[in-house]
């Protein structure tokens, strides 16, 4: 059960904001969480800023403890066209704390990622790293966990693409050369053939 509501406004052709807020819970009120999304995009003749803000907070309240977690993410994001090629930068600085039963954590996970496109090729990069520890690794010390993940993207034939990875990257919402899918963490090298009919 829940609520969302979000508010749009374009100051000019150039200039746009949005505000959206979001609260969950179940029916005994054991489990909550509330998210809120600002953004702002200027864009410009051949160059795009945008900036945001992500905040999102969970509750859980168990028989004799409560589990509770808060990620804060700002991030920038900028795209521009050089020599007739695309370039995507973006930069984020997520901040995660969490609580259970006695224990509580907080780390940091910084990450950049660069998309560029060429003719019909897409190229990006992306590099990110814990700094503290989490929850669920563990008692083992795990600062310093490292992902590095290279993509490419291009057409095979007439309606038929391939996407090969090759890297580490955590599990969640990925996106990349201009696609956003959920996923399971992975390593290694993968290959994906699409499609359209």
């Amino acid at each position: 059960e829940g609520f969302m509501g979000e508010i749009s406004y374009m100051y000019d052709f150039d200039n746009e904001f949005l505000f959206n807020y979001g609260e969950g819970w179940n029916s005994n009120f054991k489990i909550r969480c509330t998210d809120f999304y600002s953004e702002y995009k200027r864009s410009m003749e051949n160059f795009n800023l945008m900036l945001d803000y992500a905040h999102f907070e969970s509750i859980n309240k168990k028989e004799n403890f409560k589990n509770w977690e808060r990620k804060l993410k700002p991030a920038m994001q900028i795209d521009f066209v050089f020599n007739e090629m695309p370039f995507l930068m973006k930069a984020e600085y997520e901040i995660i704390n969490e609580k259970d039963i006695d224990k509580s954590i907080e780390h940091v996970e910084p990450r950049i990622q660069t998309d560029i496109g060429f003719n019909d090729f897409s190229f990006s990069i992306t590099i990110e790293n814990q700094i503290g520890d989490a929850l669920d690794d563990g008692l083992e010390d795990n600062d310093g966990k490292f992902w590095v993940g290279c993509e490419i993207t291009g057409p095979i034939i007439n309606n038929i693409d391939f996407r090969f990875f090759a890297g580490k990257e955590k599990a969640g919402l990925v996106c990349r050369n201009g696609v956003c899918k959920q996923q399971a963490a992975f390593s290694g090298l993968k290959l994906e053939i699409t499609t359209t009919f």
